[in-house]
């Protein structure tokens, strides 16, 4: 029986790993605790609806993704990818999408096979990826978490396996790849992906696996006059990049448990005047 599932979506997000009632830092969503901080709050503290519901450009995501995780998954325990399993998952994922007006279904299947052939190609392929999708999670003050799955480990050395890595042997370089897609041409790993990659490797650093540098590899979607792009990026990741991604970890947390303690001060957090608490009645 396959080790490897094809179906779409099928994240680990970490479900029934944390404790009950504790709150989670998602690595994916760091960086807006600084960039659209009242939303910030407004999803993860105060229980309003996640703005970002979805759309072509993330379904084509997600099937770029996964394409990539399963045949990543079938070098790992040794299997025969079957592309068409594979194409048929793919094809159920997308029916599911069919009446669901965030999505245009046609342009879902006109792009997501050609953006994801070459990004296995160029970043699967031939690489040695010791995991993918596997939850990770830290706590940081009592019951505050950061957790989240990230695409892959790769090392350098084709004989490396995961095991090798959690048990501290002397292994390859390790770095932790992040598979990303985009609609137009990216020139550079924004600071928004690199919050993300860096809390990757912070987690990995916890569980006593040492990465080096973090990097993301981008296929890009083709345009009239383009053909579909692939972009990687690295940045290391050592003890000055370890320092400055537990600061930002701490500060959020620490501004997490103020707000969970302190309800009057939960406006001047949220930056919303609306949120004082006070006796005169707000508009």
């Amino acid at each position: 029986m396959s080790k490897v599932s094809y179906k779409v979506g099928e994240y680990n997000n970490g479900d029934g790993i944390l404790p009950k009632g504790s709150f989670r830092i998602s690595p994916s969503g760091a960086a807006k605790f600084f960039t659209e901080k009242r939303n910030w709050y407004g999803e993860n503290l105060l229980g309003e609806p996640k703005k970002f519901k979805g759309s072509s450009s993330s379904a084509i995501g997600n099937l770029v993704h996964n394409a990539a995780e399963i045949v990543a998954e079938c070098q790992i325990h040794n299997e025969t990818y079957d592309s068409e399993k594979l194409a048929q998952a793919s094809e159920d994922y997308i029916n599911s999408l069919d009446d669901d007006e965030l999505y245009d279904t046609s342009v879902i299947r006109q792009h997501w096979r050609n953006m994801a052939e070459p990004l296995i190609k160029e970043f699967v392929v031939g690489t040695n990826t010791l995991m993918t999708e596997e939850f990770m999670a830290h706590e940081l003050l009592n019951g505050i978490y950061v957790g989240g799955s990230m695409d892959a480990v790769v090392s350098s050395s084709p004989t490396d396996t995961w095991e090798d890595a959690l048990a501290g042997k002397e292994v390859g370089q390790l770095t932790v790849r992040d598979w990303k897609t985009s609609g137009s041409l990216v020139s550079s790993m924004n600071w928004a992906y690199t919050i993300q990659a860096y809390i990757y490797a912070y987690l990995l650093r916890q569980k006593g696996v040492n990465i080096t540098q973090v990097e993301l590899c981008f296929t890009i979607r083709p345009t009239k006059t383009l053909p579909v792009r692939t972009r990687r990026f690295v940045k290391p990741f050592n003890d000055t990049e370890y320092t400055y991604i537990e600061g930002i970890l701490k500060l959020i947390a620490e501004s997490v448990q103020c707000f969970q303690n302190y309800e009057d001060l939960q406006y001047l957090l949220a930056c919303d005047y609306r949120l004082k608490k006070n006796d005169i009645p707000l508009p």
